[in-house]
């Protein structure tokens, strides 16, 4: 029945989906179908001696025409009279013709006012007219036709405009030496003529900052020079060409203050965005993600752990990159006030395309083929392979009756005898074949595979002047870079826009996405195929593993379980043990989930009164999963056992919001704007999950060959309601002055604390207005200033006492108290920000500078799981307790070094620099841990930065030298203390644009300085002697044991050994290690010491690095595809490069770039079984009919 009821809802996703699309289409289309001819048009209206420039703009707001004239015709003040009563056009037209001599011609949706003198509105055929020039006017960046750009000759009123094509042609005068194009929105270009005849213009969107128009919270559009706040903007063409599957990762290093963190999980990993740095110890520090007005969830159904898991991938995987127009990052609280507790850590503001002017309906194709390689593998050594002890290092384990060594089966060490090329028996192996004993340098790099990934996305659009539709569809197949694994992700997206009776505008979007996803990767040290591969023999034969179960021949288990049949191959035969056989964990220990996403929105807006608008808006995002993983029975790590878990989740949020705005210019100097709504969010997540282990019999993955069973249900609902305003005050474009406000009402805090009541208050001065200070070198400036609050709830369930059901492996239910502790005087956390900026453009905006200090401070911090004492019966409590500080700087700056009439060079720099503090707990809490490594805490600690690793250090003399003991080993504090940040010290980046002609070449470099990780995986590989590191001292080492020189217990050499303490540290009574007194160490002892607990400091790896983010090459095609008779009207072929080398890192065992398990906040600075990074290589055709 369950099953039955899942299937019902994703049918009904795909059913509602397709209904959908059916009635936006059915309702926009006959609009677009108009082909608006001057008869189908009908206007109303009674005319009684009103200008005849005033009667062309009255029929103009009727119909989707506009005239085109020449503004200093005297006959534009000619007064008519008549009446018109659902007149077609034409009639009106004859009408006013008899009565001016004005004769009339369309052009597509202009038409085009020929006077009786003979001139009209699209060529002043002036005196000396000598020759025709034609062209196209294009969009810079993608290529597409600008419909309706101006183009004049200079110094003169004779021109003409574009047409839907971005044609014109235009007669030019005998001494016409240039023309000029504008369009609006974009930079007007003055072009020379010479002797051309036939001209391809392409027009760069106006940077100018004066003008340009941002979204903003609550999705309100404003001038950018008026907002008192900083912000970033990307634009959808940009996120489009890194073609990356993740429209977060796309942002890496195209933002200052933005971080992304992302996990191992490879291309259907899971990412998230953090603003201005942490700001929560047990809370969600994300930053929240709206499209199209509606909040997306980016929850992730599931996760990875240190030990292991599988990441479910978070919810902006589902967002296609060639659904967005553009990208609006607000940084912090003073920008998102108005979104209210969610947007408490930042916003990203999305908007989807809509439906453009096409001839007709256009049609856009996008398709890529991306190749994906591993990028960063660890430096192995290939000089000794497995075996060896600390007594036998560099010695085979031992050797048959009949001579031959062998590799053992429960040694499974790199530390013995060195690569000569011998005969050896493999015991690891059931037949215990002979191999050459030869190191197999890239036995770890040949597990993987060429990754390939086809995205093919086909877009139809179209859109007239009171309507437009855009439908898109998406096939996105993924063949990943280990065997096995592979994702098929498929989506439709539609939006339609239809003016109403010329007072209402109906927006509606629909997106639905669906994927299958077989053997995600599994992360963390214990099961992921990827640890056992660089911590295993460096001897070992790839081969020998790609069987990796052994046939049934009526071999039955040994008294050490293993070589039986169905059993692993493997060189570690102990149970438990997690260096098992990567095939068998793909094969034997699949993965696999569905996913179904259903968001969209219906909006409603009205002009009600000249200035008086509003809209009304219900907005949905719906998720469904379902996932199955399986650890087949003899898995080594399930203690041969075998378990399996089958769950699902379903995921609702509902919001509707209003908005009410009133705009007001008082005069020519004054202006104020006022926007007043509220909105109702409801959320709730049902997730349920079966689970079982101990398999009676194997290849059987069914539950009823589970001996015992659990099953969890769990069901979590939130609803929050809210009220807001914003007041806008403006003195002439120079003062700006905006106030909001904002009250929520939460169901997750207790009744009393349950609303709060939130302000924020900001300002600009464009100083170079103010003081006429525009120039050739100052082209625009402006300080601004901000201060907000915004207050925050918890998660459901932490103020009333409730009971947890659940049954034990014998199906009993019962009922249970949660071991956390509720709270039901909690209240609402608050930040409290500050910001100041300033802004600035140069040298005719050929500069741009954006520098920006803030400072915000989380208090009553909201703390779920505070630890408590044992003897209270619970394990922890929710308590507000707390304040977290952060303060930092942000520049962007922009260069134009050179613009010549078909080449120029952009430089783009960005900096931030955040520190975080943790400034107090109450007096019950010093301390929560955020995550553990080997050895290591990552501590919110009071007084202390937040994030700071605490750990054992190194015993150290007053000068800071190292002390050893006797025998030569680093001695270490008796407490921890603060041995590293998982904090970086600043990040940047720089990104250089060239474009020539058809040719564009991008190039992104980002870096992050600062910062400390402990590393599981280092600490491993070095203990089993797979790393280069490792190497050092072994011949030393071997050749004083040959002459009798070690210690009786192989603790230290005088001769000879590991000696990278040696000259560098001290004993106890400050002599130094160093020439008589010299102890060279054992290295298998050394890197055996390295991985106890009390060994902190040792674990720690620099995060620093300087990468090559991003290269992209792009050619357009259209003139040469016109040339050759093809009409298209816009057509590009492109190169992108991602993530292509770390140009500097002090890491050479993984990506400090993506180490992390998981996005959460307890796998900040811990590095627990990463996969390698990877590279890819995409080739994108794109082309538009």
């Amino acid at each position: 029945m369950r099953k039955f009821l899942l299937k019902a809802i994703r049918r009904l996703n795909m059913l509602s989906t397709t209904a959908f699309c059916f009635l936006m289409v059915m309702i926009c289309m006959p609009a677009l179908a108009s082909n608006n001819e001057l008869d189908q048009q009908r206007v109303t209206m009674e005319v009684k001696g009103e200008t005849l420039e005033m009667v062309f703009s009255m029929i103009e707001s009727q119909t989707g025409f506009k005239f085109i004239y020449k503004k200093d015709e005297r006959e534009l003040s000619r007064k008519l009279t008549f009446s018109a009563d659902q007149t077609n056009l034409t009639d009106v037209l004859k009408d006013i013709e008899s009565q001016t001599g004005a004769s009339f011609k369309q052009i597509k949706n202009n038409i085009s006012v020929r006077f009786s003198n003979g001139r009209d509105g699209l060529a002043d055929q002036a005196q000396g007219v000598e020759r025709r020039i034609a062209g196209r006017v294009l969009d810079d960046e993608i290529g597409e036709p600008l419909i309706g750009a101006t183009v004049l000759e200079a110094g003169t009123t004779n021109g003409t405009i574009t047409d839907l094509d971005g044609t014109f042609e235009l007669m030019l005068t005998e001494n016409a030496s240039m023309i000029i194009v504008s369009y609006i929105g974009y930079a007007e270009q003055a072009v020379e003529v010479s002797n051309r005849t036939n001209f391809e213009i392409k027009l760069k969107q106006d940077l100018s900052t004066l003008n340009e128009v941002v979204v903003t919270a609550i999705g309100i559009e404003r001038e950018k020079a008026k907002l008192g706040y900083a912000i970033t903007e990307v634009s959808g063409s940009e996120i489009a060409s890194s073609v990356d599957n993740n429209v977060f990762s796309s942002l890496k290093g195209k933002v200052p203050g933005m971080v992304i963190n992302s996990s191992t999980g490879g291309s259907t990993g899971s990412s998230s965005v953090i603003l201005r740095g942490y700001s929560t110890v047990q809370g969600d520090n994300q930053a929240l993600i709206v499209v199209d007005g509606i909040p997306y969830s980016n929850n992730s159904f599931g996760q990875g752990s240190s030990g292991n898991g599988i990441d479910l991938g978070s919810g902006i995987g589902d967002l296609n990159p060639e659904d967005i127009e553009s990208v609006t990052v607000l940084k912090g609280a003073n920008a998102s006030a108005l979104y209210g507790s969610r947007a408490i850590n930042g916003a990203v503001v999305i908007t989807t395309k809509k439906g453009t002017k096409k001839k007709g309906l256009g049609v856009q194709i996008s398709s890529s083929m991306v190749i994906r390689e591993i990028a960063f593998t660890p430096d192995l050594q290939n000089e000794y392979g497995q075996g060896g002890s600390a007594k036998t290092l560099g010695e085979f384990d031992g050797v048959d009756d009949d001579g031959t060594p062998y590799l053992p089966k429960n040694n499974d060490k790199s530390w013995g005898a060195k690569f000569e090329g011998q005969d050896v028996r493999v015991k690891w192996i059931r037949e215990e074949p002979i191999r050459k004993y030869e190191a197999q340098p890239d036995n770890y790099k040949n597990f993987f595979q060429t990754g390939v990934n086809f995205i093919n996305n086909v877009s139809i659009t179209g859109a007239t002047d009171k309507a437009s539709v855009r439908m898109n569809v998406l096939a996105n197949n993924l063949k990943d870079i280990v065997p096995t694994s592979k994702q098929d992700k498929y989506g439709l997206s539609l939006r339609a826009t239809q003016e109403i009776a010329g007072i209402f505008d109906l927006d509606a979007k629909l997106a639905y996405t669906t994927s299958s996803t077989h053997n995600r990767l599994t992360l963390g040290n214990q099961r992921g195929a990827y640890s056992g591969l660089v911590t295993g023999p460096r001897s070992f034969y790839l081969e020998d593993l790609k069987r990796y179960r052994y046939p049934v021949t009526g071999v039955a288990y040994n008294e050490h379980k293993t070589f039986g049949d169905n059993m692993p191959v493997a060189w570690s035969t102990s149970t438990g043990s997690s260096a098992g056989n990567p095939y068998w964990e793909l094969y034997e220990n699949p993965n696999d989930d569905k996913q179904d996403r259903l968001n969209g929105m219906v909006k409603l807006s009205a002009q009600i009164l000249p200035g008086l608008r509003a809209f009304g808006r219900i907005g949905w995002d719906n998720s469904y999963m379902e996932a199955r993983k399986v650890a087949e029975k003899y898995s080594r790590y399930y203690r041969f056992d075998g378990q399996m878990t089958s769950s699902s989740g379903i995921r609702t949020e509902l919001n509707t919001d209003f908005l009410i705005s009133y705009d007001k210019e008082f005069g020519s100097d004054f202006s104020m704007s006022v926007n007043a709504g509220g909105n109702r969010r409801k959320e709730k997540t049902t997730y349920k999950e079966l689970h079982g282990t101990h398999f009676t019999v194997v290849d059987f993955n069914s539950f009823n060959n589970i001996e015992q069973k659990y099953q969890h249900e769990s069901e979590v609902e939130r609803a929050v309601n809210s009220v807001y305003g914003m007041l806008a005050f403006s003195y002439k474009n120079i003062a700006n002055l905006d106030a909001t406000l904002r009250s929520d009402w939460t169901s997750t805090l207790p009744s009393g604390n349950n609303s709060f009541l939130y302000p924020s208050v900001s300002g600009s001065f464009v100083f170079s207005e103010a003081f006429d200070w525009r120039g050739n070198i100052l082209s625009f400036g402006k300080l601004r200033a901000s201060y907000a609050e915004v207050g925050n709830d918890t998660q459901p369930y932490m103020t009333k006492r409730f009971y947890n059901f659940n049954n034990d492996e014998l199906g009993r239910a019962h009922a249970s108290l949660p071991s956390n502790v509720w709270n039901e005087e909690l209240k609402p956390e608050r930040n409290k920000s500050v910001e100041l900026g300033l802004d600035m453009g140069l040298i005719n905006d050929r500069v741009s500078l954006d520098l920006t200090w803030y400072q915000s401070n989380v208090v009553n911090q909201i703390l779920p799981s505070s630890p408590l004492a044992i003897s209270s019966g619970y394990s922890s409590w929710a308590i507000n307790a707390g304040e977290i500080q952060n303060t930092g700087v942000e520049l962007g700056l922009s260069v134009i070094p050179v613009r010549l009439d078909k080449f120029q060079w952009r430089a783009i720099f960005n900096y931030a620099q955040n520190n975080s503090k943790v400034v107090e707990f109450n007096e019950d809490t010093d301390q929560i841990v955020l995550g553990t490594g080997r050895g290591v805490t990552v501590l919110a600690k009071k007084d202390k930065p937040f994030g700071a690793i605490y750990g054992r250090a190194f015993l150290r003399n007053e000068a800071g030298v190292v002390i050893v003991d006797e025998n030569g080993y680093p001695m270490y504090e008796e407490e921890d203390q603060i041995i590293g940040n998982v904090m970086p010290d600043f990040t940047g980046s720089l990104a250089n644009e060239f474009s020539y002609g058809n040719w564009r070449l991008s190039a992104l470099v980002d870096m992050s300085f600062g910062g400390e990780i402990t590393s599981w995986s280092e600490t491993w590989m070095n203990l089993r002697g797979t790393t280069s590191k490792t190497l050092e001292g072994r011949d030393a080492w071997i050749e004083a044991r040959e002459n009798g020189n070690i210690h009786e217990e192989h603790l230290y050499s005088t001769e000879g050994g590991y000696g990278a303490w040696v000259g560098n540290s001290v004993y106890e009574d400050g002599t130094p290690n160093a020439g008589e007194n010299a102890k060279y160490l054992n290295p298998f002892m050394y890197w055996d010491e390295m991985k106890k607990d009390k060994a902190g400091e040792s674990t720690l790896v620099d995060a620093s690095y300087v990468k090559l983010r991003e290269v992209s090459l792009t050619y357009d095609l259209t003139s040469i595809a016109n040339k050759v008779g093809l009409s298209l009207q816009g057509a590009s072929l492109s190169f992108t490069g991602r993530n292509l080398f770390l140009l500097y890192s002090e890491s050479d065992l993984f990506d400090p770039d993506s180490y992390r398990f998981s996005t959460s906040t307890n796998s900040l600075g811990v590095e627990s079984g990463a996969w390698p990074s990877t590279r890819s290589y995409a080739f994108t055709f794109k082309a538009s009919f």
